[in-house]
């Protein structure tokens, strides 16, 4: 009898592609970038997505700020799929949402989404870590990606303030079930609370570094990158042979427009890259076992950044590590990091 699975293999549909570097200086360790996308338009389609676009209405935003980031909402619309679901939210010291679940993109609900926006105001304090818990009682499907866009300038003033239990609080409670990617509406905004919620919630942050005029564009170019999905719930698991540290450890989806990048460390003379990638595809679950050669002359880098940039991740990992555990020994690795790489911690005066 033919066996039968509903777990479809995905070396057709996926590639992964390592880079190596290699320094005399350093005798234990070599290091690798690792890029996974898609193989092909047609092998791999654009999933349908749910969205949620979260605008921080509280009064340090100002009107002036909170009037560009409305123009960024609205050209942010144009980016929803008419396979997708979505929601608008606003926030000060409670969150109100548009709509009361999600909605498809037509004429009359892309209408009273405009009305809602244009009618945002800059009031109230910033109770930013009970908005994002909100968040957690969207309805999920695991067919859809769950992704929130939320523009604000990370400034807690009630409530829970504390920048370290607002991240490790919130990422253990949403576990990864929703991508958060943020976006500091102000060169002053709290980079280490809004980055850190991204980093530890399989998303990034997008930060303006001029002026309020740019937030427009700055809120197009994050949908945009996100638009797309095309692999959800997707999880890398390495050999556990192997000398393999790779980092994110927790990744994002896949979208067609952003290849995932990951960086690595192992040691000298390690010969191969083995590891499973597994994800969702729709209603399909898919899953592949890469085996990537690393000392090939294909493979070899000169570019010494990649070092630099697995050890930047690693640091990532470690804060994010210490705003969830406040662990002395995470923060005593993350000293030592810092120290044999030579590389400074962020958000330095925010963990000390």
């Amino acid at each position: 009898v033919e066996d039968v699975t509903d777990v479809e293999a995905i070396e057709r549909v996926l590639t992964a592609r390592v880079q190596t570097y290699s320094s005399s200086r350093d005798f234990r360790y070599s290091y690798f970038r690792l890029e996974v996308e898609r193989a092909g338009e047609e092998l791999l389609p654009v999933r349908p997505k749910d969205i949620i676009l979260v605008q921080d209405c509280s009064a340090s935003m100002s009107e002036q700020r909170l009037y560009f980031c409305r123009e960024g909402l609205r050209r942010s619309l144009a980016h929803i799929r008419p396979s997708d679901r979505f929601n608008i939210a606003r926030f000060a010291d409670h969150t109100e949402t548009c709509f009361d679940g999600w909605v498809t993109k037509t004429p009359e609900t892309i209408a009273k989404a405009m009305a809602y926006i244009d009618g945002m105001k800059a009031q109230g304090y910033t109770d930013l870590f009970a908005s994002m818990q909100d968040l957690l009682s969207l309805e999920c499907e695991s067919t859809r990606p769950v992704i929130a866009f939320v523009i604000t300038d990370g400034l807690a003033n009630k409530g829970l303030t504390d920048n370290s239990e607002i991240i490790g609080e919130f990422s253990r409670r949403n576990a990864g079930k929703i991508s958060v990617f943020t976006m500091g509406a102000s060169q002053l905004a709290n980079r280490y609370l809004i980055d850190l919620l991204s980093y530890c919630n399989k998303g990034y942050v997008n930060v303006i570094s001029k002026g309020r005029w740019d937030i427009p564009d700055s809120a197009e170019a994050v949908m945009r990158g996100i638009s797309r999905p095309v692999l959800g719930d997707l999880r890398l698991q390495f050999a556990t042979d192997s000398s393999c540290e790779v980092y994110p450890r927790q990744v994002s989806n896949l979208y067609l427009d952003r290849p995932l990048v990951l960086y690595g460390r192992c040691r000298k003379g390690e010969e191969k890259l083995v590891f499973q990638a597994m994800g969702q595809a729709g209603d399909v679950p898919c899953d592949l076992i890469f085996d990537l050669p690393l000392n090939t002359l294909d493979s070899r880098s000169s570019d010494k950044t990649i070092r630099q940039q697995w050890a930047q991740q690693k640091i990532y990992h470690l804060i994010g590590e210490y705003a969830r555990t406040r662990d002395a020994e995470v923060l005593a690795e993350l000293r030592g990091m810092s120290k044999s790489y030579k590389e400074p911690i962020p958000y330095k005066r925010s963990l000390f």
